[in-house]
Parts: structure tokens; sequence; C-alpha cells
């Protein structure tokens, strides 16, 4: 016999022919409680009242008698045993969809990552989930059981949505979360899921369609719009489908801060003017999902976007499912060995995940690789064979994608050690058919300096790349629209764009410290409306203040005295884990330029961007 718990009680025979079920409501209810919870006792007095709660005991007792008879007509022999005074189902010859749905589910749901066997479980036990459980049952005992099952049921759509995603299978992770939409339809982060699979998938229009369906339903059934992170990433959605770019912010987008993003230290600024780069990048991430990696270089001078582009990728690997990892070189004498290795791959070994390690690897690389990375006490990296120690390594690393595929960020690489540029050389060669990608973000005159660093790229070069990206300044145009979403403003501000792009020649960092030091220097102010200003009588008492300097940094007519008051006011690290450090890179492109005196102009020239508006008006509005 088999029992079906989940929608209305069912019964089948072993030929799939349905069976009739007991008579009365009671004996249904008892039927469906002891098939819930087979195999154990219950006392007669427990029954009694869970099916005649409001009777006396004596009468309810009478209405179990009834109802255990017709129960045990329609079950085979000797399934209900009745010892002393309780009830007590058997099981065994009984085949019930909740049995198997619990025991599919039990330790998938709490895996830190699936793999291909427990998706293939978890999608079983999805399959068995027709509806809630014992849908035409309304009373209190059943409630608790069926929400517990309902949320392993949800949980695990989202589960097998991420498994498709972190493998490019887009079009079944959309499936899935369809059905999580259906299943939930006012679970908000699972339309928003939709919507981004939906553009992934080049369909803006039904992106849309979602959104609208969604929004309409929220207004009908609540009286609510939807929030505005979905509101904000469906416009996103929708502007990237004009640009036909279906690769643009397919993650949820940041919500907006309080205060202009040029003024927040809690909220990154947008990607902007990074739309090729990025959507070349994202490509490498989809063949990552294929399992094919390899390497990529990212090159540009001090304060030209590559941490912020490196930080948008991540997110969109982490969206993907993808493992992400971040490290960096330092500028400073006596490194460790791998240390630009470290600081990434230290976090992903956790406890379950060593566990995981050891079923893949032979005990001896294991712990040469973690003696490596300084997380066991043993020999240096000079007194033990190079070989050995770059073999470890090398398997430790490509044993992580392998577990999840795995996006490997190294930063300041110009800076990198000897070992980790030796390990990049010995890996090269592995990373084509290994889901491991390694991204190297440098910058080209600082590691052309180093003779080491130059070598092992132009070596790594020369064995083939992934992809190989130059990241320049912004344009005019991407640099007015920098400062129109770094302030807030309702339209384009062309002249002071203009003025802006001019000092900076459209390096994102510079722009981004010169519209904090203009607000901290009251230049550039908002009044009562929240509309910015620019007034004129304060930077003429600024500029008679202020003395002219004669420094430059990069390509940029810049003053050394800024660069001074944003060292004093501005203690802030851009980037991640505090490798990236305006002040450093602004005096150091800073000093290489100071024999080009022709060029470089004070900071009383920079500090008066409201003249170039008007002439008579006391405030200027941008």
């Amino acid at each position: 016999m088999k029992a079906f718990l989940f929608g209305p009680l069912r019964l089948e025979d072993d030929q799939q022919r349905p069976l009739p079920l007991p008579p009365t409501a009671d004996s249904r209810t008892l039927l469906a409680y002891l098939l819930l919870y087979a195999d154990q006792l219950h006392g007669r007095s427990h029954l009694a009242a869970l099916l005649k709660p409001d009777e006396s005991e004596e009468k309810a007792r009478r209405a179990l008698t009834q109802a255990l008879w017709h129960v045990r007509r329609i079950l085979p022999a000797d399934a209900i045993h009745t010892p002393a005074d309780a009830v007590q189902l058997d099981a065994a010859h009984i085949q019930r969809d909740i049995t198997a749905f619990d025991t599919l589910m039990a330790d998938v749901l709490t895996a830190d990552q699936l793999t291909p066997v427990q998706a293939t479980q978890l999608a079983q036990g999805i399959a068995l989930y027709r509806a809630d459980l014992l849908l035409d049952l309304y009373d209190d005992w059943v409630y608790l059981p069926r929400e517990q099952r309902r949320e392993r049921y949800l949980h695990g759509l989202e589960l097998l949505a991420g498994w498709e995603k972190q493998n490019g299978r887009f079009s079944a992770a959309l499936n899935y979360i369809l059905t999580l939409t259906q299943a939930d339809p006012l679970r908000e982060s699972a339309h928003q899921e939709a919507m981004r699979l939906y553009a992934v998938l080049d369909r803006p229009q039904a992106a849309r369609q979602h959104y609208e369906q969604f929004r309409s339903y929220l207004h009908t059934e609540m009286g609510l719009p939807p929030n505005p992170q979905t509101q904000q990433l469906a416009a996103v959605l929708n502007a990237a489908a004009k640009l036909s770019d279906p690769e643009t912010a397919v993650y949820l987008p940041t919500a907006a801060p309080a205060i202009p993003y040029a003024l927040s230290a809690a909220a990154p600024m947008p990607l902007i003017g990074r739309e090729l780069e990025r959507n070349q990048l994202v490509a490498q991430l989809n063949q990552l999902t294929q399992g094919q990696g390899g390497l990529i270089f990212l090159s540009g001078v001090p304060g030209v976007g590559k941490t912020r582009l490196l930080q948008e990728l991540a997110r969109d690997a982490e969206w993907r499912g993808l493992a992400t990892a971040w490290g960096g070189g330092q500028e400073l004498s006596g490194q460790p060995p791998f240390a630009l290795f470290q600081e990434a791959v230290r976090p992903l070994l956790t406890p379950l995940r060593w566990q995981q390690l050891q079923t893949m690897l032979d005990e001896y690389w294991l712990n040469l690789a973690a003696t490596l990375l300084g997380l066991e006490a043993g020999h240096s990296y000079g007194e033990m064979a190079d070989h050995d120690c770059l073999e470890a390594f090398s398997r430790l690393l490509i044993a992580l994608g392998q577990l999840r595929p795995l996006l490997l960020i190294l930063d300041d690489v110009q800076w990198a050690d000897r070992a980790s540029l030796e390990a990049l050389v010995y890996l090269s060669h592995r990373l084509r058919q290994r889901p491991l990608l390694i991204i190297l973000a440098f910058r080209s005159a600082e590691a052309r300096a180093e003779t080491a660093v130059w070598q092992t790229l132009d070596t790594l070069d020369a064995a083939g790349l992934r992809l190989r990206l130059r990241l320049e300044p912004l344009t005019s145009e991407a640099t007015a629209e920098f400062v129109t979403q770094g302030l807030g403003l309702r339209q384009h501000a062309p002249l002071f764009s203009q003025r802006l792009f001019a000092e900076t020649e459209g390096l994102p960092l510079l722009l981004l410290e010169s519209l904090r030091l203009l607000h901290d220097k009251g230049v550039l102010y908002r009044d009562e409306q929240g509309e910015w200003h620019t007034p004129l009588r304060p930077c003429h008492r600024r500029l008679r203040r202020i003395a002219p300097v004669t420094q430059s940094i990069g390509h940029d007519r810049f003053a050394g005295t800024t660069l001074a008051t944003i060292a004093a006011h501005r203690s802030r690290n851009i980037g991640v884990s505090g490798r990236f450090r305006a002040r450093r890179a602004i005096f150091m492109a800073s000093s290489r330029r100071r024999s080009a005196p022709n060029r470089a102009i004070g900071c009383a020239e920079f500090a008066r961007p409201a003249a170039i508006f008007t002439r008579n008006s006391r405030s200027l509005p941008l």
C-alpha cells in the first residue's frame, strides 16, 4: 500500500490503483494522524481528545473506538497494534511519501554546499511535494508539521536554483525560482531573482512583465508597492534592456544611501563607464561555471577604478553561486612566501572544507600546503623542495575549485613575493579545463619597474590568457554621469562636470575625492530644498587665502595643497580589505609628475568651479 500525505490524503495499492478512504471525518483524521506519526505509541486519551476536544472523555473514547474500527478495515492486516491503553501504526508495509521526503531532505538542507549527488537527492525530494501537507485537514495539530515541510520545500527550491546557476544552467534555475514564486507569491526575494534570471537569459520583456504582475499582485492583495530595492532593480533592468545589454546588473543593486554616494563612506559609488569591461569579465564567469578557468590581466594607473570593477565582478560571481576569494600584495619587505595568496585562501579553509579536502588530496600534499599557508608549523619555503611546494599549493587551489568553482582575485600584483610569482607560473598550464579563474590586477608602470614581476607577467602572457584588460580613465560623458549619480542630481550639470573632467581627466578616485573636498570646504553645498550650489563669494575668499602650488598627479592638473587637504581630512581607504589606499596612490603619482610645471595649477584654480557658470550670481545652482 502507498499513502500520499502531500495534498489531500490518498491511498493506492501496489498497482497504483486508488483505494477508498475511511467513510467518516473522524476516521480520516485518525488515519492521517497515524500515518504522519507512524511507528509511535499514542495514548488512547490523547487520540480521543484529538478527535473530540470539546466532548467528555467517555464520548471521545467511543468516537475513537468507532474511528479505529473504520481505519482497521482499509489497512493491511496487523497494521494497527493496540498494546495496553495505546495505539500504534506499523508502517512496515505502507510506503509513505512524507517518509521519503524527510529522508531525502534531512542532510541536504544543512549542507554547506551541494554536491551532484545531493542535488539529485534534493530534486527527488522536491518532486514528492505535490502540495501542502494534508491540504484538506484544518485541525490545529496539522499546522506545525505542514509549515515545517513547506519551509523545507521552499528552501530546497532556493538551493536547487542556486545549484543550477552555479553550473551555468540559468533556464533550469529560472524554473525552480518560478515554482518558488508560485508557492510563496509574497517572497519578494524570489521575484527579484526571477527578474535577474530573465535578464541573464536575454528576456527583458519577460522581466518587465514579471515585475508588473508582481506589482499588481501586491497592490491587489496588500495595497502596497514593491520595496525600493525591487523597484530599483526593475529600473536598472529596463535601462539595460534599452542598451541591449543582458549582462548589466543582474544582481540586486545596492540600495541608494540616505546621503549622496559621493559623500557616503558606507555605500560604494555605482559602477559607471565600465560596461564593456564588466561584460567581458562576466563572460569569463560564465565560462567558469562550465569548468573552464584561466588567467586574466587587469591593469591601469592608480585611481582608475580597478578595485571598484573587481568588487562588482565579485558580486556577479557570488550571485552565480561561485566561490570568491580576494588577496593582494603588500609594499613591504620580508613578506612570507605565498603572501599574495594567503589572505585569499585562508578564509576558504573552513573545518568543513578541510574535511572535504582530506578526501581529495593525499595527506602529504595537504599538510605541505597548510605549512606554506602558515596554518601549521614546519620548515620554511627555502628549506623544502621547490617542486613539492609548488605542486602542493597547486593541488590545493585546484581542489578548492573542484569543490566549488572559484574566482580568485589577486590585487596589487606589482608587490608580489617570489614564491607567489613562481606559483602563478606553475599553475598557469593547468587552469584551462579547471574551475579556477585567477584575475591579476596591477599597476603597469610599477610592475614593469620590478624585474621579477614583469618577467613573470610576460611568461604568463606568453602561456596564454583568458583576457587582457587595461582600464582607461572615464570619458567626459561618463564623468558627467559620475557627478550626477554621485551627488544625486536630477539632471546633468555639464559645466561643472566638464570642469572636473579637465582637472582630473576622468580618474574616478580623484573625481570622488574632489567632490568630497569641495563639499568639506563649503565650495559645494546643498540648500534647504536639497539642491546643490557653488557659492561664488566664498570661493573668492578662499582664493585670497590659498597659496599657489605647482604639483600635479599623473596626467591630471591637480593641486598639491588639495592633495594635502585630502590627506589631512580623509583617513578612509578605498577598496577591499584596506588594500587600495587613496592617499598613497595620489602622492606617488604626484611625485612622479613634479617636473611638469606648465600643467600645474594651484588649489585656488581648482576651488573656483562656480565661476564657470555665470558672472554675476552670488549663489550658483548646478
